[in-house]
């Protein structure tokens, strides 16, 4: 989890000093020592600075933290923002709120690989499940980014990302737990 905390404050400060620098991105990757990537293509570039924002020398959480960044990298290059080479705000936020709704959707999927959660056995509940938890990861990411306005305080947004975890593990557990005592799926409270 601290690698996913680390990964969005370095890649919330490559953003910012990209969005700033007269050269954008390109700047910014020749000052992290990345020339060759900073006269390819934007996508080789934005991927290239995994190693920056997401360190190759870790763990299994930093491998999560790496492969939740080239997702995003792919979804960004995927939605033709034309400002990637000095990145707006709407972009920095596209960007971040990718990055950490994979993150996160990585660990709920690691914490099921390792049974630390109970999932229904019909395969059609489990897909629902899925693609609902991931919606409901990417809704409080989205209400994370509109709550932290245009700055992008990176302590706010790392410390959400357990928040959202722990949130999504939950809903998980209530749906599983449903399905395990032949429930159905779990009815939701009103708050």
């Amino acid at each position: 989890m601290a690698s996913d905390r680390a990964a969005t404050a370095r890649l919330a400060g490559v953003l910012a000093r990209a969005s700033t620098e007269p050269g954008g991105i390109r700047e910014v990757a020749r000052q992290l020592d990345l020339g060759a990537l900073a006269d390819g293509p934007i996508a080789d570039l934005y991927a290239g600075l995994v190693d920056v924002v997401c360190p190759p020398d870790g763990d299994l959480d930093d491998a999560h933290s790496r492969e939740a960044y080239l997702e995003a990298v792919i979804e960004v290059m995927g939605r033709g923002f034309g400002d990637l080479e000095r990145p707006g705000v709407e972009t920095i936020r596209a960007v971040l709120g990718l990055y950490i709704t994979n993150a996160v959707h990585l660990r709920i999927v690691n914490a099921i690989a390792n049974n630390l959660v109970t999932l229904p056995r019909d395969i059609d509940e489990v897909s629902a499940l899925q693609q609902g938890l991931k919606d409901f990861v990417r809704g409080c990411v989205e209400q994370a980014l509109d709550e932290a306005g245009d700055a992008f305080p990176a302590e706010d947004l790392t410390a959400s990302i357990d928040e959202f975890y722990e949130q999504a593990i939950s809903i998980l557990d209530a749906e599983g737990d449903a399905a395990a005592e032949g429930e159905g799926p779990a009815e939701e409270e009103d708050e």
